[in-house]
């Protein structure tokens, strides 16, 4: 714009306006000025800003209506704003309104500091309106970059990938904070955070160490950064833990002054979790590996360095204060067994992992046995770069095998020249050795054996309750034995007692099977002869135990008759000897002595024929024992003798 006085020359040239004397004071106003008169809002007055303004000069408005001179007034509304003045008899002060004006070189839009007042005459009429503006077109562009420049922060914050929060004031106020930040630490949304204090959103942070540094930062203005910070927040109901990796810096205004705190927080728990389990996973992969004694190597396939621990060392002879290379503990390997590692690492480099088990020779001259295993790792092209693995000492277990091996050897010697047959099996029944006893007997083939050939020397009608059984004491592990028969190569069945028992581990589980088969059939056969035998006899016994048993009914039925017809004779001589006795006189001692005599010889003689005939009877239930005072049997004995 022009100096105010060269304007006023350039805007009044060659014309003569009067103005009224109580609007010399508004034409010197720094601010633009105008009024307007009448219901056409004409220009009584308008000063050198104004017409600045308006890009137009004083004889080209004075006294015309507002509209008429400048008509993109009305279509911008202030029309409107007038007539509300107007209307309602006060005035409005607009802050900041936009305005767009036609100018020689094209339409230009500024932006205004608008005040409208009316002016009323002595009766209290409205007849004009003052219109005062001030541009602020600068301002309002500044403000616009400064918005456009927080917008951008702002999205900038919004949109980052890592949680970001602004905390402003001494309270530490959060003003704005991402979705990374509500949704992964704060797990709460924008409308429960926005404008509240950090502490009142998670009280559970009083007493931690994070408000204190907040603060620090916000009273010191130095940056704060932590690594893998360890952080409790409450979360549904229950503390939990997080790692972040933090970053407090200050956060300043337009004016350089510290205003609040940006908070950046990498949320690192995973990370931190998965580390430490990798490292508990490695201490408990170290401890497993002392505990088995195992040696480690790492070996660089490119530049053959070739590192291992101390155990690996003593796995391959070595002793303190002696190191090897790796072409010394190559050259330990048995030359019978180094073709064999050999064709291992040649092998490793396709299937990418390496697995051997050699001899070797310590430097005593002392042979052992280790087994090596390691894992080929490659590069981003997928060439290999390292080697780790491990040796372990199987000196042990290699003599225990041979010794066990030895040990088989003998059972299967001698189980081949027992005529029994004897078999293996593994925990679910298959078959995994018979002695050469079967093939012998059956005339099979060993392939056919081990093929089910076994199932078809049963007999069918011992087959199926045969598999039942045997299924049975499979799935409870208890034994089997059962006589079955079996078909020999020239057709025969004979009968085998079969009979099998599981060998079981420290744990209960079975780990294999062991079975014999025994040749019974001449047994069976003898066993079944003598059955018949035995019932032969028992029929003769049967039909003999039958006649006898008449020939006592005929012997009891005899012995009663005679019991009978001996009594007989007996009664009549106690009858007449007792009617004998009492026609006799008294003083005929003598004959009453004898006949007294006969009397008891006749009752003697009577009870043992009672007891003769009970003797006699062969089908008594049984024998009644009674006492006897033996000294009456003598008296007996000695008057039978007077």
């Amino acid at each position: 714009m022009s100096h105010p006085e060269k304007t006023k020359k350039s805007r009044d040239q060659g014309n003569d306006y009067h103005i009224p004397n109580q609007y010399n004071l508004l034409m010197q106003a720094p601010v633009a000025i105008a009024v307007f008169r009448g219901r056409d809002y004409i220009i009584e007055m308008a000063n050198d800003r104004m017409l600045e303004l308006w890009d137009t000069t004083r004889a080209e408005v004075w006294n015309k209506p507002l509209f008429e001179t400048n008509p993109e007034l009305r279509t911008q509304g202030f029309d409107q704003l007038m007539q509300q003045v107007i209307n309602d008899g006060k005035g409005i002060i607009i802050p900041e309104i936009p305005l767009t004006l036609k100018r020689k070189d094209g339409d230009v839009t500024i932006y205004l500091k608008l005040a409208y007042e009316p002016l009323r005459e002595a009766d209290n009429r409205i007849t004009g309106i003052l219109a005062m503006a001030h541009e602020i077109t600068e301002q309002v562009a500044g403000r616009k970059k400064v918005e456009a420049s927080e917008k951008r922060f702002r999205d900038m914050i919004l949109q980052s990938p890592n949680a970001i929060a602004i905390l402003t004031g001494k309270d530490l106020v959060v003003e704005i904070a991402n979705s990374i930040m509500l949704e992964r630490l704060f797990h709460k949304t924008a409308e429960e955070v926005s404008g509240q204090k950090l502490l009142d959103i998670f009280p559970e942070l009083e007493g931690q160490r994070y408000p204190a540094l907040l603060r620090q930062v916000f009273e010191s203005g130095v940056r704060y950064r932590e690594s893998e910070s360890e952080i409790e927040i409450l979360e549904n109901g229950e503390l939990k833990k997080y790692y972040l990796d933090l970053e407090y810096a200050p956060f300043t205004d337009s004016d350089n002054k510290i205003t609040g705190v940006l908070v950046t927080a990498f949320d690192i728990t995973q990370r931190v979790l998965d580390r430490r389990m990798l490292e508990e996973s490695e201490q408990r992969s170290r401890l497993a590996i002392e505990a088995t004694e195992m040696g480690t190597f790492d070996w660089d396939l490119k530049t053959q360095e070739f590192r291992y621990s101390d155990r690996m060392k003593g796995i391959f002879g070595g002793t303190p204060g002696r190191n090897f290379d790796h072409n010394d503990l190559v050259n330990l390997i048995h030359p019978d067994d180094l073709p064999i590692r050999n064709q291992s690492v040649q092998n490793c480099f396709v299937s990418g992992s390496l697995k051997y088990q050699v001899r070797l020779i310590w430097p005593d001259k002392s042979v052992h046995w280790v087994s090596v295993y390691g894992k080929i790792f490659y590069d981003h092209n997928h060439e290999p770069v390292k080697m780790y693995g491990t040796a372990l000492d199987i000196s042990r277990e290699r003599n225990y095998q041979r010794a066990l091996e030895e040990s088989e050897e003998k059972f299967r010697s001698l189980a081949n020249f027992i005529p029994t047959f004897v078999w293996t099996t593994d925990k679910n029944g298959r078959l995994t050795y018979f002695n050469h006893a079967i093939t012998e007997f059956s005339g099979l083939s060993e392939e056919e054996i081990r093929h089910g050939g076994w199932f078809q020397l049963l007999h069918p009608e011992d087959r199926a309750v045969s598999i039942r059984r045997l299924e049975k004491a499979i799935q409870s592990g208890t034994d089997f034995q059962a006589e079955l028969r079996f078909r020999n190569k020239s057709g025969e069945y004979r009968w085998q007692m079969g009979r099998s028992v599981a060998l079981k581990n420290d744990d209960g589980e079975i780990q294999m099977w062991i079975g014999t088969s025994t040749d019974i059939h001449d047994q069976k056969m003898m066993a079944e002869e003598l059955e018949k035998r035995v019932a032969r006899r028992t029929a003769e016994l049967k039909q003999a135990n039958e006649e006898l048993i008449r020939a006592n009914q005929d012997l009891e039925q005899f012995a009663y008759v005679s019991s009978h017809d001996l009594q007989e004779p007996l009664r009549k001589i106690l009858t007449f000897s007792d009617m004998v006795l009492k026609k006799i006189n008294h003083d005929q001692q003598d004959v009453i002595i004898h006949l007294g005599k006969i009397n008891t010889s006749a009752a003697r003689m009577s009870v043992l024929i009672t007891d003769l005939l009970n003797y006699s009877k062969v089908s008594k239930a049984d024998d009644k024992y009674v006492s006897i005072d033996l000294n009456s049997v003598l008296d007996d004995i000695k008057n039978d003798f007077e």
